[in-house]
């Protein structure tokens, strides 16, 4: 058993003869590379928020598009208004995606 036990130790490397903290960056770097960590997080949930939308946005007009072949089919009077309907929840859902595109916000630049 204690055989094990010192083999054990064995695996764990010589403590350094310097401190980590001469391995990290300046303060000013630091807070920078947080800035751009922070804005690239917000960039990935941003654009999964964008993916969603868009993908909802296609499957609701993919069914209002169904609907409206057969609203044509099964009473031509109203095929134009469904139309209208159609065209009108196309144009809410682009201005919807295109407003998610749009930047946020202008990054500051790391100076030393």
């Amino acid at each position: 058993m204690p055989e094990i036990a010192r083999r054990s130790f064995d695996r764990w490397p010589e403590p350094t003869r310097y401190p980590l903290v001469a391995y990290a960056p300046p303060r000013g770097l630091q807070r920078s590379i947080d800035r751009e960590f922070g804005v690239g997080m917000e960039s990935a949930a941003r654009m999964e928020a964008i993916g969603y939308t868009t993908n909802t946005a296609l499957s609701c007009l993919g069914a209002l598009s169904k609907a409206e072949a057969d609203i044509a089919a099964t009473s031509p009077q109203a095929a134009e208004r469904a139309q209208a309907i159609v065209d009108a929840f196309t144009a809410v859902a682009v201005a919807e995606v295109a407003e998610l595109y749009r930047p946020r916000y202008d990054r500051p630049r790391y100076e030393a």
